[in-house]
C-alpha cells in the first residue's frame, strides 16, 4: 500500500499525478493510503478533502474505475511457479479444493488466474459443490466485477449524496481484462469494489455478493480443519473479518507481517512465516500435502 500512491501518479497522472487535487497530499497518501482515502477522496474533494460531506456517489463510482483498471493489470506469467499456483495445485491433488472455501481481500485477479491455469473454475457465489470448483468470496468487491449498465437518467440518480444502489453483478473473464472492463466502464457500468479507506465503504449493493460473504463467513465458523491466514493485516474497522476469527476453536495458521495482532484477537494462531515465499512449505507440511 505504501507504494500504491505512486503507482497510481504514473499511470493515472490527471486524477493522481503532480497537477492533480490530491497531489498536496502525496506524501500521506504514500504513509497511509486508506487513511489519506478517507480523509482526502471521501470528504468532500473540491476543497482538498476534510469536508463535512462524501461527493455524489457518480463522482466516487467513475473514480473507483482508474483503480479497478489499474488493479486489471496484474498478470501472472504462465510458468505456475508463483504461490497462488503452488497452494491451487496442492490443494487439487490432495482433493481438498472442495473442502475449501476462500476469502479474498485483494481487488486484482491472481488468485483467479492461477486457478484458470489449473483447469480450475472460479465460483465467486460460493454456491457450487465440486472437485474442480475453487469457492472464492471476494469479500471487498474485485476489479472484475461490474454493474449494469446505467444510462444516462440513471446516473443522474446516482448524483446524490452518500447515495446506495442496488445493482446486479456481472463478473468478467480475467483474460484482457483490462480491455473488457475498459469497454464496460464506457458503456455506462461501474465497477463492484468498496473504497480503499479503512472502512471499505461500498455504495452499491447486490444480493449475490452479500451471501458469498456470509457463506465464507459461516464456512470460517464452521471450520472442521484449519483456518488460514495469508497476508491480512488485522484492522479493527474490519468486524465482518475479525468477528468470525474470533470464534475460531480450530487450528488457526498465518502468514504475515501482523501476527502479534491476529495472536491478540485468537490466541490459537500459529506463525508460519512473514511473507507468502516464506511461510508456503511451511503451510503445506502443516496441511500434510
Amino acid at each position: 500500500m505504501k507504494h500504491l500512491y505512486s503507482r497510481l501518479a504514473e499511470e493515472f497522472p490527471l486524477l493522481f499525478g503532480k497537477n492533480s487535487v490530491y497531489a498536496v497530499h502525496a506524501e500521506r497518501f504514500k504513509e497511509d493510503f486508506e487513511g489519506t482515502f478517507a480523509d482526502v477522496v471521501l470528504k468532500y474533494a473540491r476543497g482538498g478533502g476534510f469536508g463535512p460531506s462524501t461527493p455524489p456517489t457518480l463522482i466516487l463510482l467513475e473514480q473507483q474505475g482508474t483503480l479497478a483498471r489499474y488493479f486489471s493489470r496484474f498478470i501472472l506469467d504462465s510458468a505456475g511457479s508463483d504461490c497462488y499456483s503452488k497452494l491451487l495445485l496442492a490443494l487439487k491433488k490432495s482433493g481438498m479444493i472442495q473442502q475449501s472455501i476462500f476469502g479474498s481481500l485483494n481487488y486484482e485477479c491472481l488468485l483467479e488466474q492461477s486457478a484458470d491455469g489449473l483447469d480450475l473454475t472460479v465460483d465467486y457465489w460460493c454456491d457450487q459443490n465440486h472437485p474442480d470448483v475453487v469457492s472464492l468470496a471476494k469479500i471487498h468487491g474485485s476489479c472484475n466485477f461490474v454493474t449494469q449498465r446505467f444510462d444516462r437518467h440513471q446516473q443522474a440518480m446516482l448524483s446524490a449524496q452518500a447515495g446506495f444502489f442496488g445493482v446486479e453483478v456481472t463478473p468478467l473473464c480475467v483474460h484482457d481484462l483490462e480491455q473488457a472492463l475498459s469497454a464496460q466502464l464506457a458503456a455506462g457500468s461501474f465497477p463492484v469494489m468498496s473504497q480503499i479507506s479503512a472502512s471499505k465503504e461500498n455504495f452499491v449493493d447486490s444480493t449475490k455478493f452479500r451471501a458469498a460473504r456470509n457463506t465464507w463467513q459461516e464456512g470460517v465458523s464452521n471450520a472442521r480443519d484449519k483456518v488460514i491466514v495469508i497476508g491480512v493485516s488485522c484492522n479493527p474497522n474490519d468486524s465482518h473479518i475479525l468477528e468470525p476469527i474470533k470464534e475460531v476453536r480450530v487450528p488457526l495458521l498465518y502468514i504475515g507481517g501482523d501476527f502479534a495482532k491476529w495472536k491478540e484477537t485468537n490466541s490459537g494462531f500459529k506463525y508460519l512465516g512473514e511473507t507468502f515465499e516464506d511461510g508456503l512449505e511451511h503451510l503445506l507440511n502443516s496441511m500434510d500435502i
